[in-house]
């Protein structure tokens, strides 16, 4: 599978979108095609998807989504796998899946407040649905 280049139109659009205060758009799924830089709004990357494929007329076009004002288009809220994973820095964060679940556990001292977080997958690029 080749990897999706954006063309220098479509670099610049994605940073745009990414940085943008549009309160209108914001929150918002854009899928960005990639050559032209064209953008077509949804509110999820599947309305996205269909809404530029419609106006392109191309049942397999591919595009770069972004979600509009932020960093990442999805936040890792479970995972489905079986493991563990830790981190190594204080104050420590474990974690395991069981059952389908992610199970989070900090270990700080008591006097240290709870420790607040996202996991974010960080996912940006192409997706072909």
């Amino acid at each position: 599978m080749k990897r999706l280049r954006l063309s220098g139109q479509a670099e610049e659009m994605v940073k745009r979108l990414m940085n943008s205060k549009d309160t209108e758009k914001a929150g918002y799924i854009a899928a960005v095609d990639p050559q032209t830089g064209e953008v077509f709004y949804g509110k999820n990357v599947v309305e996205a998807a269909k809404e530029g494929r419609s106006v392109k007329h191309d049942p397999k076009a591919v595009f770069f989504f972004v979600r509009v004002g932020y960093p990442s288009v999805h936040v890792l809220k479970s995972i489905h796998l079986q493991g563990y994973m830790e981190q190594e820095y204080f104050p420590r964060i474990k974690g395991y899946v069981h059952e389908r679940n992610l199970h989070l556990a900090s270990s700080a001292p008591d006097d240290m407040p709870p420790l607040d977080f996202i996991a974010d997958t960080g996912f940006s690029g192409s997706d072909a649905l």
